[in-house]
């Protein structure tokens, strides 16, 4: 993919993640004004208009619904073009914490680790990332502070990174 298309995803990531609970909240607001007057002026009878403001609530609301399952789609695209054509590098985990597991499938688990990564090219410098990645419930004993995993990224934009060991999945959170 070239570099457009990542600048894209990322964007896409970003506004997904800004947009969807700001969509949920502004849906959910408009939906209660709505509900408050159709309570304080019941004997009125429906009003075509306020029923109009009450669809556009619900579809706001809807749309930041649609966010965050798009945000998920997203993710599980970046995390493939990384593994795809990322960049190589050695992390070193700074800290982990075990953020639970798939529930229909309870033999991969979430992580979220703090990684110092070097870069393998010398020409990149050494950064810091956040990540939330699933691994298969093997990668435990690697999932130590200290321990040095490999990993891939994108050099032109450090906020994602990807541990791409044997029991690590390409699925970020």
């Amino acid at each position: 993919m070239k570099k457009r298309g990542r600048s894209f995803m990322v964007g896409a990531y970003l506004f997904s993640t800004l947009g969807a609970p700001i969509f949920m909240l502004l849906g959910g607001i408009a939906f209660l004004a709505c509900l408050g007057y159709l309570v304080t002026h019941w004997g009125l009878g429906m009003n075509p208009v306020v029923m109009f403001y009450l669809n556009g609530a619900i579809s706001v609301f809807c749309v930041g619904c649609a966010l965050i399952v798009y945000r998920g789609t997203v993710l599980t695209d970046i995390a493939q073009e990384i593994e795809r054509s990322g960049a190589s590098g050695a992390a070193t985990v700074l800290s982990v914490a075990y953020n639970g597991y798939v529930e229909a499938e309870k033999n991969k688990q979430w992580y979220e680790l703090k990684l110092a990564v070097q870069p393998d090219e010398a020409s990149l410098q050494p950064f810091n990332v956040d990540i939330e990645q699933l691994f298969s419930v093997t990668a435990e004993p690697m999932l130590k502070e200290g321990n040095v995993l490999p990993v891939k990224f994108f050099p032109d934009n450090r906020t994602f990174a990807l541990v791409v060991a044997d029991n690590a999945f390409a699925r970020l959170k």
